[in-house]
């Protein structure tokens, strides 16, 4: 009997064994399975910010450009507005020195 027991007590011990192993098998499998679906992830999040921030940027320099082409358009209207009023007093001054010139008034 004492033989029996023993052999049960072994055999108790070696499917320990056996399920420690097996569970340390499946705990590292899981260990890795997370870092690779964290690296994953992680990866994810470093395109969608590299791709969020090119959106900024490209966003920010049409901004500009517009910003940019609305300043020249109005700096073109101006110096128009200034030519024009120039060529106005500059055939007053024409008038004026002619009118001096000739006598007429």
């Amino acid at each position: 009997m004492n033989q029996e027991v023993i052999t049960r007590i072994l055999n108790v011990e070696r499917q320990a064994v056996q399920i420690r192993d097996e569970a340390q098998q499946e705990a590292t499998r899981l260990i890795e399975e997370a870092e690779r679906a964290a690296a994953a992830a992680k990866e994810n999040a470093l395109d969608q910010a590299r791709q969020e921030a090119e959106q900024i940027v490209a966003e920010g320099q049409a901004e500009a450009e517009q910003a940019r082409s609305g300043v020249i358009a109005q700096a073109r209207q101006e110096a128009e507005r200034s030519e024009e009023a120039m060529l106005k007093q500059l055939d007053h001054a024409v008038r004026y020195v002619l009118e001096q010139v000739t006598g007429k008034a």
